[in-house]
């Protein structure tokens, strides 16, 4: 089973597009437009993450076909989607959509993969029809088993015994990792117990803070660009290096920032 604990460095991304080792993150808001923040209910008819198996090339290697998309009822002035896809908690790669005067927008894309993982492919959703604005998250999991006892496949609800028990395997080590690595973030970056710290893909974390009266509303969608093209460009420095790098977010809610951490390891 491919999970396993890497050696751990800690980065923090900086809204000035450089990248610095230090022990507290810039936070990535910007200025206000000059929209107003209607709810995701009135502004979407669907918003919608998909992850499959599309082809199995071999024995061990796999294609993974990810989707991001949004519909409304009217057509809007913008909409946009930017998906990302994990692989065991890491980034394995990213995409993003956009329309214009249009009803929906959809964006979907195949990655090669091998060997048993856990993937998560969320997407985050714009739109704005003046004067108003709106977005959402949306986020679906696979797991994909390749064992010495059984063939290559997948599952997104176990439908046996066996199934249910690889996924809970499977979610306990990357469950313990990534509170690991939280530690890590937490005491690096000289933390405070009341900051909250979660992986960039829990769109559960995101939709709670969402409900927050000093959550920034205005600045969600520039927040959401400016993680896409940092990671986008990390990324590619990262493939490069044969690294790859799990994101966390963190949010001060007494100052009302937002701030992008990274942690990296080798693939």
């Amino acid at each position: 089973m491919k999970v396993r604990l890497e050696r751990l460095l800690l980065f923090i991304f900086l809204c000035s597009g450089f990248m610095i080792e230090q022990t507290n993150a810039s936070p990535l808001q910007k200025e206000s437009p000059s929209y107003r923040y209607v709810e995701s209910e009135e502004a979407f008819i669907t918003t919608e993450s998909l992850v499959d198996i599309l082809h199995i090339t071999d024995e061990d290697e796999y294609i993974i076909e990810w989707t991001g998309s949004s519909e409304t009822s009217d057509e809007t002035d913008t909409q946009q989607s930017i998906t990302f896809l994990f692989d065991d908690g890491y980034l394995k790669d990213l995409s993003s959509g956009w329309s214009e005067e249009s009803d929906h927008v959809s964006i979907t894309k195949q990655t090669l993969s091998e060997d048993s993982s856990r993937y998560n492919a969320i997407s985050f959703h714009f739109m704005t029809k003046t004067p108003a604005f709106s977005y959402d998250w949306s986020e679906s999991m696979l797991y994909v088993f390749d064992t010495p006892m059984t063939e290559l496949h997948s599952f997104k609800k176990p439908k046996s015994k066996e199934e249910e028990k690889s996924q809970q395997v499977l979610d306990t080590i990357i469950k313990q990792q990534q509170n690991h690595i939280r530690r890590i973030i937490k005491d690096k970056a000289s933390l405070k117990s009341d900051v909250k710290l979660f992986p960039l893909y829990d769109t559960t974390a995101w939709k709670s803070l969402e409900k927050s009266p000093a959550f920034p509303h205005t600045h969600v969608e520039e927040i959401w660009s400016d993680i896409y093209q940092k990671l986008m460009e990390e990324r590619k420095e990262l493939q490069a290096d044969n690294k790859k790098g799990m994101p966390f977010i963190s949010w001060n809610k007494n100052s009302r920032q937002l701030s992008l951490y990274i942690h990296y390891g080798h693939v």
